[in-house]
């Protein structure tokens, strides 16, 4: 993967549960990660062959992942972009080989 490609900033996010006052549980996102990646929107015969997977992706982000095969995103986390909050739809291991990690992702509206 050329390092060129991986010029977006991504800030990788987790779900930490909170209470209200009221005692019900309210969602609050925490970043745990800033991770560099490729974000593309998908056009054309990519977003055609996306959405056989999942009829809502719209963005693809490709990131490195470490000699373990550990850290980038998995389908529980959330990523922001700029303003924009991708949610992972499908997050693969590309080949299987340890080195990049493809996600399709929905962009999320209302936050």
């Amino acid at each position: 993967m050329n390092a060129g490609m991986l010029r977006h900033v991504v800030n990788v996010q987790t779900n930490t549960p909170s209470l209200d006052a009221n005692g019900g549980e309210v969602d609050s996102w925490a970043t745990t990660s800033t991770i560099r990646a490729s974000v593309q929107t998908l056009t054309g015969r990519k977003l055609e062959l996306a959405r056989q997977i999942n009829a809502e992706a719209t963005v693809e982000v490709r990131c490195r992942l470490c000699s373990t095969g550990t850290g980038g995103f998995t389908v529980a986390n959330r990523l922001l972009f700029g303003s924009q909050i991708l949610e992972p739809i499908y997050v693969v291991n590309e080949n299987e080989r340890n080195i990049s990690l493809v996600g399709m992702c929905k962009e999320r509206i209302d936050g």
